[in-house]
């Protein structure tokens, strides 16, 4: 997949430019937990994730199953970086039999998944900061609250202090 030299910071409607990404959680006694998210670089919506135990690819194509269970996108691109979850012959697959258009930020370039980067700091800064996780059942207990509570409650100053939901109906109500 080629590499993306230019960045488009900003998408004109939804579902045009999605973005993915994993973070890892510290679970405590059960070691790392692992977060694939898509979210829609426009209305800043996480539409689909995976936090499990184990760090393979399938996390990713999970991710994306949801986001696309939520949504149809029609001449979508993904945007992903380098890693080796979004080079993986299962990914590539998914997306093929999707129609999904799939680029790859430069090396050492963050700036170009710079929304999802965003999103993994409030969730670090807002959840798992917050808590000393005894294991990965109580650390995805309060991911799975946290992740309700930022796209159906939390306001975005880059979305004119509305939720991501909020922007979303507004923007789909508007170009209806």
């Amino acid at each position: 997949f080629p590499s993306h030299d230019s960045y488009k910071l900003e998408a004109q409607r939804p579902d045009q430019l999605w973005v993915i990404d994993m973070m890892y959680i510290w679970c405590g006694a059960d070691g790392w937990g692992y977060f694939h998210g898509v979210i829609d670089h426009f209305d800043k919506t996480l539409l689909g994730y995976t936090f499990s135990r184990s760090c393979k690819a399938q996390g990713a194509v999970l991710a994306m199953a949801e986001a696309t269970m939520n949504r149809i996108p029609k001449d979508l691109e993904l945007r992903s970086d380098n890693g080796c979850h979004y080079g993986a012959k299962v990914f590539r697959d998914e997306l093929r039999r999707l129609g999904i258009n799939h680029t790859r930020t430069m090396v050492n370039t963050p700036k170009g998944n710079a929304i999802i980067e965003r999103f993994f700091r409030s969730l670090k800064e807002e959840c798992v900061w917050q808590h000393q996780f005894e294991n990965f059942d109580e650390a995805k207990k309060f991911v799975d609250e946290w992740v309700v509570k930022y796209n159906q409650e939390r306001p975005h100053q880059s979305l004119g202090y509305l939720t991501p939901a909020e922007f979303f109906n507004k923007n789909v109500r508007t170009a209806a």
